[in-house]
């Protein structure tokens, strides 16, 4: 790695580069073009050979299509090989997507290739995009010494967009893969705190701060606090707020519990519940308790989420009061589940009373997912297994199934199950594994999933307790690809985890749906998504360039009225609204799959809407909309289309709204 010195010279000699003067042969793709439209059919078919063919074309077009064909399955020899040789590409779009899919590989060997093409001539002709992207690329590829070199480096001016933005994302994606520094935190700090930075830079910057599993912060806490305080950007202030996790300091918390009772967006709020998760409890609580009756339903549910996640045993009788007296919203089973992480299991008399206050609501309880919330609740009470079979036995609705699988699955693993059961552990998890095995019998592809989750999971101590594989090679033979794809790939691990060997070779993706290429011709800039929901309406632009699969099978989809009454099955706060599939609890697709389209987008606002994927090249009829930026999903899902319109829709979409209607307008 001796290369590796050089890099912070080599970057410092970008900061003075002037605006980026446009090449000849620029790429401008025509999506009409019945040679381009050759192109991303070879894509499809992965016929590698004619790609090939295409990255050498005089046409700059068909070698940027070609390039860009290799960002999902950069992993082969020859791939890596030919993209390497355009990184010599007279054309600066072509040498930015070679390197962008190099980097898509991960492979950290090809550090020292990319950086060899750093343009180092004099700064008038140094090319800032492709230097830029090289540079990004290191946070992919690059190793504790690329990240010295890369937080050392000061000299970039305000102007200097490109190179900082490069600079701080690829910082943030090193951090996401486990590498950080002191020297990255100072210079990551010194940026967010700078309002002369681009902004795009300072999100970065933020959301390296704020995404670290492990970060020191105690010499910049007070600096992030107050800038949190007085930030302007709400992205960039949610990202703050979560930052100050990394500390437990009681001024800091006071500020949290201040801010809170202010009047902020609702995300910062959610991402400040988070961060007291590290805090005293006792000295936030109350606010928290008080967040419980939140008019703002996400706020609530993230309320109940830090009671569950961080609950005090002395405290669990006002959890089963506050549960008690909730209104019949998701709110209620989600207290009742914070109650019973709370509560020690030997306090054996009062979760007996509160396992009876749920078997009462489910008695009364129609809707489905109501009793799949109930049933997650007593997923973390480990005498509830009985009950929760009894509500399996009794229904044949697929959320409801898939939801006691999980239940069941959630209390094989707890910690506390031999504790528990003491002597009697073992009758209990085969009892418990008999249940599951009983549930096959209703050929339910979510049971399929959940369960084989449930048993790879050392902690459910399957290995030891099941007497036979038979049902789980049963269920795994009668899955039908691609539709069935993500139970095969869960069956196939807990098969090969409990037999410890490759009994089964993990299934891959049949042929991809075919591209119609007369609907992809019509997409035009005008052309938008009118997705009318029971909250409300939102507008989605779409990106047929960089996502032309993608697009045109949303298109397809909602012209045949699929997405009508399909509801939103996950809600996450503050993080995405998911919707899309045929079942209603995520378990569902359709007999196809389209590619992954991992091309330079990102997901650095609101509103950008991705394709939802078990792997790559795994994506059919699901897709999700973010509420804020989510710069983790980089490079790992596909952005198609982006809300322009009706965010405040999306905000107030909550699980189990609905579709009513998905109108393509000016195709």
């Amino acid at each position: 790695m001796k290369f590796l010195p050089i890099l912070t010279v080599l970057v410092i000699l970008c900061s003075c580069v002037p605006p980026e003067t446009k090449e000849q042969n620029s790429v401008n793709i025509d999506l009409s073009s019945k040679q381009n439209q050759r192109i991303l059919t070879h894509r499809l078919d992965k016929t590698l050979d004619s790609l090939f063919y295409y990255l050498n074309s005089d046409n700059a077009n068909h070698r940027f299509l070609a390039a860009g064909s290799f960002d999902s399955q950069s992993d082969e020899a020859a791939i890596k090989k030919k993209l390497i040789e355009k990184l010599s590409d007279n054309n600066i779009d072509i040498r930015t997507r070679a390197a962008y899919g190099l980097a898509q590989s991960r492979d950290a060997s090809l550090a020292k290739t990319l950086m060899g093409f750093f343009k180092q001539r004099d700064t008038i002709s140094v090319d800032n995009k492709f230097n830029a992207q090289i540079i990004q690329s290191m946070g992919d590829l690059g190793d504790e010494k690329v990240l010295r070199s890369l937080s050392t480096i000061s000299t970039y001016r305000p102007t200097d967009t490109l190179l900082l933005v490069a600079q701080t994302r690829a910082i943030y994606k090193m951090t996401l893969r486990g590498i950080n520094s002191a020297s990255a935190t100072s210079l990551m700090v010194s940026y967010v705190t700078n309002p002369e930075i681009p902004i795009k830079a300072r999100l970065y910057a933020a959301h390296y701060l704020s995404r670290s599993s492990e970060l020191d912060i105690e010499q910049h806490k007070f600096q992030i606090a107050n800038q949190m305080i007085k930030e302007k950007d709400v992205n960039v202030k949610m990202a703050l707020g979560l930052a100050l996790k990394h500390t437990q300091d009681p001024d800091i918390q006071n500020i949290i519990n201040s801010t809170l009772e202010g009047n902020e967006d609702y995300r910062v709020k959610i991402n400040l519940i988070r961060a007291l998760q590290n805090y005293d409890y006792i000295n936030s609580i109350e606010i928290i308790m008080a967040l419980l009756s939140d008019e703002n339903q996400k706020l609530a549910l993230t309320a109940a989420s830090y009671i569950a996640n961080g609950g005090n045993k002395e405290d669990s009788g006002i959890y089963r009061t506050a549960a008690q007296n909730a209104d019949s919203t998701i709110l209620k089973p989600k207290l009742y589940e914070a109650f019973f992480q709370a509560i020690p299991y030997y306090y054996t008399k009062t979760r007996n009373a509160a396992r009876y206050d749920i078997q009462q609501l489910l008695e009364l309880e129609q809707n489905p997912r109501m009793i799949s919330a109930y049933l997650s609740a007593l997923g973390q009470d480990i005498n509830s297994y009985e009950l929760i079979n009894k509500v399996a036995e009794e229904s044949n609705d697929a959320i409801v199934l898939s939801a006691a699988a999980r239940a069941l699955g959630s209390i094989l693993s707890n910690e506390r199950f031999n504790a528990n059961f003491k002597g009697s552990s073992r009758y209990a998890r085969r009892k418990i594994l008999g249940y599951l095995e009983t549930m096959f019998e209703k050929k339910d592809i979510g049971v399929y999933t959940e369960t084989a989750l449930a048993l790879a999971n050392p902690k459910s101590e399957a290995k030891l307790n099941l007497d036979s594989l038979r049902f789980l090679r049963s269920a795994y033979k009668s899955l039908q690809f691609p539709e069935d794809l993500e139970a095969g790939l869960a069956l196939a691990k807990a098969v090969n985890f409990l037999t410890d060997s490759v009994e089964i070779k993990p299934p891959k993706s049949a042929a991809f749906k075919k591209l119609n290429f007369g609907i992809l011709e019509k997409v035009q800039d005008s052309t938008r998504a009118m997705v009318k929901t029971t909250k409300g309406v939102f507008e989605l632009v779409f990106f047929p360039e960089s996502a032309p699969s993608s697009v045109v099978n949303f298109i397809e989809l909602s012209n045949d009225n699929y997405y009508d009454d399909k509801v939103f099955h996950r809600v996450v706060p503050n993080f995405v609204i998911q919707t899309g599939c045929n079942r209603g609890d995520g378990y569902g697709s359709l007999p196809f799959t389209i590619p992954s389209e991992l091309g330079p987008k990102y997901y650095d606002d609101a509103g950008y809407v991705g394709m939802a994927s078990a792997g790559i090249d795994t994506e059919s009829s699901q897709w999700f909309v973010t509420h804020s930026p989510t710069p983790h999903l980089d490079g790992r899902y596909t952005i198609f289309a982006k809300v322009i319109q009706g965010m405040n829709v999306v905000h107030d979409i909550e699980e189990g709204d609905k579709i009513l209607d998905v109108i393509i307008k000016n195709l």
